[in-house]
């Protein structure tokens, strides 16, 4: 049996990374493959401790704070110190932090005989100077790394140099159990109940609070919502809709109280209250917290929407199309994700009203079947999962 490593740079919070691997190791052969986890920090999975030590995995955290340049030097030292007493077959990068990964891929390197894999999930944040910058430590990384796997081409590209991108880059899609989010109306209407929503248009947004996923900007668009649905009820929407031209009409739910519905938790959630407080909109959004089963709360909203200034692939868009939900975003998050062709894509520079009027006016989809359509384009979890084992065990005989 292969022993394999799963290290990401981690958070308290859970996020689509933490979920991405969890779910792998869900599905994943675990008579011919066994996974571990290591944070540097605090743990991403303390919700799910219980269940990976119940299918035979370990829980690593240790208690150093790398987000800063000689947090990574400690970082280093502490993996020797690790890899003296821990063997494994496959160590398998996950971060969108090019520095980070090039900090434990040079420990894994020399302080280990595993063959080491690196995954791509994050395509932004950098400006071009640091752009420019990175090619050397992208050089760096790549001459370590047995396997490159990426999330999208993007990400691929955010990460490794572009010959490797191009040429070596596995993609391994996100898939995820689709069936898990399938529509019941039953569940919707208890969730909702329980949530206190009522007759609500609810929108959504899951994940973890912090800068990349943008969630300040979800409290304009709400407040953008309001006023249009004020133009609704008058009748008046299409000489309101931020000036748009031969809009369609508003969808027949649209005219409801628009409530936000936010899933997950993180370093920005605070900034995010204050902000709807400021506004006079706290009333109007929910805080349902970092939560072990999201797919109810996908069933409760009307529409979804992920303004991420940069994204690798967006499996909460994935889990929302699974779901049945018509998905706005911003252009940042990747074509590849809309596998259904139910996403509209906006540049955030557009501001906050051509969102609003993107979920107001989005189509009423037929719910109930929407997740067969994720595994019928190849983004099923089992399909990731044996690709993934396939990957371990060829590197593994080299």
């Amino acid at each position: 049996m292969l022993r394999v490593l799963q290290i990401n740079a981690g958070s308290e919070n859970f996020g689509g990374v933490s979920a991405i691997l969890l779910n792998l190791y869900r599905h994943i052969d675990r008579t011919r493959v066994q996974f571990d986890f290591l944070t540097p920090n605090k743990t991403t999975y303390a919700m799910y401790r219980e269940e990976i030590e119940g299918m035979g995995g370990h829980i690593y955290e240790l208690g150093i704070d790398s987000s800063k340049l000689p947090g990574k030097a400690k970082l280093y030292v502490a993996l020797r110190e690790f890899f003296r007493t821990h063997r494994y077959d496959i160590i398998h990068i996950n971060s969108g932090v090019l520095l980070f990964n090039s900090v434990v891929a040079s420990a894994c390197h020399r302080f280990t005989r595993a063959k080491l894999f690196v995954h791509a999930h994050a395509n932004g944040g950098r400006s071009a100077s640091k752009e420019e910058l990175s090619e050397p430590l992208k050089k760096f990384l790549v001459a370590r790394t047995d396997v490159s796997l990426a999330c999208s081409a993007s990400a691929a590209e955010y990460i490794f140099t572009k010959k490797e991108a191009k040429e070596r880059t596995v993609i391994l899609k996100n898939g995820i159990d689709a069936r898990q989010f399938a529509f019941q109306s039953k569940v919707r209407e208890e969730k909702r109940r329980e949530l206190g929503l009522s007759e609500n248009f609810v929108v959504g947004c899951v994940g973890r609070f912090s800068r990349e996923k943008n969630q300040e900007f979800l409290i304009e668009v709400l407040s953008c919502m309001r006023k249009l649905q004020i133009a609704c009820i008058d009748g008046n929407m299409a000489n309101n809709g931020a000036g748009l031209k031969e809009v369609p009409p508003p969808n027949p739910d649209a005219c409801r109280e628009a409530k936000l519905l936010f899933v997950g938790g993180g370093s920005t959630e605070d900034e995010v209250r204050a902000k709807a407080r400021e506004m006079g909109l706290l009333d109007n959004v929910i805080f349902a917290g970092p939560q072990a089963d999201v797919a109810p709360y996908y069933m409760t909203m009307d529409a979804y929407c992920q303004p991420s200034t940069h994204e690798g692939f967006g499996i909460c868009c994935l889990e929302a199309e699974a779901s049945g939900l018509s998905v706005v975003t911003s252009d940042r998050v990747p074509e590849d994700a809309d596998i259904a062709g139910v996403m509209q894509r906006l540049p955030l520079e557009g501001g906050p009203e051509a969102f609003a009027y993107a979920l107001l006016t989005a189509p009423k989809r037929e719910r109930e079947e929407a997740w067969k359509k994720v595994g019928e384009a190849g983004f099923d979890i089992v399909t990731s999962a044996k690709q993934l084992l396939e990957l371990y065990e060829e590197a593994a005989r080299r």
